[in-house]
């Protein structure tokens, strides 16, 4: 048996430099960007809940290995800089493989790769998620492990599939990935004039039995996964539904994926903001790559077969909706800022074709110049966002512990206050709405995931949160008021005459309770029509007519009992309740443009008695 330090060693020395590169860069450029991350406990409004967080439900997800790599990973603790190592490591691979698939040979093209791959801005929101980190960057890694297995080894689509199914069992949104780059693979023999197209397709075939075996393989595991915690998937974001599309709505649904991934590039953009300088470095960028893509075409003389440049533009065409899946196979998801880290690769595309044109000339220097200086100014404003992003995290949690802070103070004030008491927090502080001024120091981001509002875990009808905040980070202990005790000291009279925060009496003791009222008018309105018929509507009567409206119905214990989809002007709609049990109802937003406004808004839980028969 080989020594195993002799065996590792020649290992190392075999590797390629420009991987070596790839890795060594990432890690720098990880520790550059997201560096301030790590060395600081942040917190966004579901890492809030705790420094130790128990692996529970992830199967009902459909994340089934995100439990098994955490407890090899972080444990159940939430450690920044142990978090930052491995996920790190799982980057570094992640973009040495990467460049192995991609047989990129340039260094400049490597390093600029690895750093817009790190600094990508979804990256920043993915780490605010501490919890949830390792298995981000992991899933990312698998899923270019599946294209680098199905690439390297004869029947390597096998183990591509296997690794395809552990990436979408961490995080599915990283499917977008495997596609996109398998179709970029495809492009690349394409461009290769000594390839014939039967054996690119025979190659092609490959990745999509590693694709579709990958994804059956998938859906049989959390089937598995289920039968063993005996669960169900939950109502969460369209995940249950995950593929089920009716076929009259595909049309729509694939052109909805284009045009959002190609609004990505543009000041139109829902996820990042793109300044006008921004917008026009991607401009500059694709029109390098579309000139150097024509060049290639014309000087490799592809055009003698047509089918080779049909293909070409067809896949060209496929890679928007390859990148973006998401907005097809879950369409009441529809992708976050959190889920489009895969565009990136739409960058690293126009490098693919940088050193396609092998050709040295004046005009196509020009344009690899171009694209040299268009890439780093993209890697500044990502790494700017990142930034800003980790710096309003901070500002948030300073908010956040100054305001738990004098409610504490006042709490220390109520007389019959005991040690562990029951403490019922009702009603929300900061909807945005009332607190606009201030949410606008950080107007630049457009989606500042998991921050909404101007502080964390107090915007939300989720006071679990509060209770966990202060728990953790003020090292006082409460318990929550059950949902019951809860709604009886709603309907008491005292409760009712109580002022609201800040006033001195909003805290108060009813019935042994520990009674905190903050702002209490809901902003959707719940009101009896005709026996089970109910009308329910909007009541902040700032959002015009031209603004979009979608409707959600929760029926506790049960989920989700009614969506309505984003209409213009639909403010209110009417709802006939068919079982007894307690409701709540959250509106979602979107301005007369389709920027979304979050969070959505709620109104306070409804109890319907039933009807007779029920």
């Amino acid at each position: 048996m080989t020594n195993p330090e002799k065996c590792i060693i020649d290992k190392l020395k075999s590797i390629d430099h420009n991987h070596i590169l790839a890795f060594v860069s990432t890690i720098i450029f990880t520790l550059i960007v997201h560096g301030v991350g790590f060395v600081n406990k942040f917190v966004n409004e579901d890492s809030i809940i705790g420094i130790f967080i128990p692996l529970s439900n992830d199967y009902q997800l459909g994340r089934w290995f995100a439990p098994i790599l955490q407890s090899l990973t972080r444990g159940g603790y939430t450690v920044p800089w142990v978090i930052a190592v491995y996920s790190t490591l799982f980057l570094a691979l992640a973009v040495s493989f990467l460049v192995s698939v991609l047989g990129m040979k340039s260094k400049l093209f490597i390093v600029l790769s690895s750093l817009l791959i790190v600094s990508f801005p979804s990256v920043a929101r993915q780490f605010a998620y501490e919890f949830m980190a390792t298995a981000y960057t992991a899933s990312f890694l698998l899923a270019v492990l599946a294209i680098y297995f199905t690439k390297t080894y004869k029947f390597g689509f096998v183990a591509g599939a296997f690794s395809l199914m552990l990436s979408l069992a961490l995080y599915q949104s990283y499917i977008g990935f495997t596609i996109g780059l398998s179709i970029i693979i495809v492009l690349q023999m394409l461009i290769r004039e000594d390839l014939a197209i039967k054996k690119i397709a025979m190659q092609s075939c490959k990745y999509i039995a590693c694709g579709l075996l990958g994804i059956v393989m998938y859906f049989i595991s959390v089937e598995i996964s289920l039968i063993i915690h005996d669960g169900i998937l939950l109502d969460y974001r369209g995940l249950n539904d995950m593929g089920r599309i009716p076929l009259s709505d595909l049309p729509h649904l694939l052109r909805g994926s284009f045009y959002s991934f190609i609004e990505f590039f543009t000041h139109r953009s829902r996820f990042f903001y793109v300044s006008s300088v921004q917008s026009v470095a991607y401009a500059l960028l694709f029109l390098a790559a579309t000139y150097l893509l024509a060049y290639t075409t014309f000087n490799k003389k592809l055009y003698r077969e047509p089918i080779r440049v049909v293909l070409i533009l067809v896949l060209l065409l496929t890679i928007p909706i390859g990148l973006n899946i998401v907005d097809v196979i879950t369409p009441q998801m529809r992708s976050g800022v959190l889920q489009v880290h895969q565009f990136v690769l739409a960058i690293i595309l126009v490098f693919v074709i940088c050193e396609a044109a092998e050709i040295e000339s004046r005009a196509i220097n020009l344009c690899r110049w171009a694209v040299l200086c268009m890439a780093l100014i993209t890697s500044a404003n990502y790494m700017r966002d990142s930034g800003l992003y980790y710096f309003q995290l901070h500002v948030y949690y300073e908010r956040t512990f100054a305001f738990y802070n004098r409610v504490l103070t006042r709490i220390e004030t109520v007389d019959g206050l005991e040690r562990n008491m029951v403490i019922a927090p009702i009603g929300n502080l900061a909807i945005p709405i009332t607190f606009q001024p201030s949410a606008r120091q950080f107007d630049p981001i457009i989606n500042d995931q998991g921050l909404w509002g101007q502080f964390v875990g107090v915007s939300q009808d989720h006071h679990y949160k509060m209770v966990m905040f202060i728990s953790h980070y003020l090292g006082v202990q409460f318990r929550l008021a059950s949902v019951e005790q809860t709604g009886l000291i709603r309907e008491s009279q005292e409760f009712r005459d109580m002022p609201v925060w800040p006033h001195m009496d909003s805290v108060a003791i009813i019935d042994g309770i520990l009674v905190l009222k903050l702002n209490y008018d809901p902003p959707v309105m719940i009101e009896q029509v005709d026996g089970a018929k109910h009308k329910i509507s909007n009541v902040v009567r700032q959002f015009s007519d031209e603004y979009y409206f979608a409707w959600e119905v929760y029926r506790y214990g049960d989920g989700r009992v009614f969506y309505a989809h984003y209409e213009r002007g639909n403010d209110e709609i009417f709802f006939e309740f068919t079982h007894g049990g307690r409701y709540i109802v959250s509106m979602s937003m979107q301005d007369p443009q389709g920027e979304a406004f979050i969070p959505a808004l709620q109104s306070h839980w409804f109890v319907f008695e039933g009807n007779e028969h029920d």
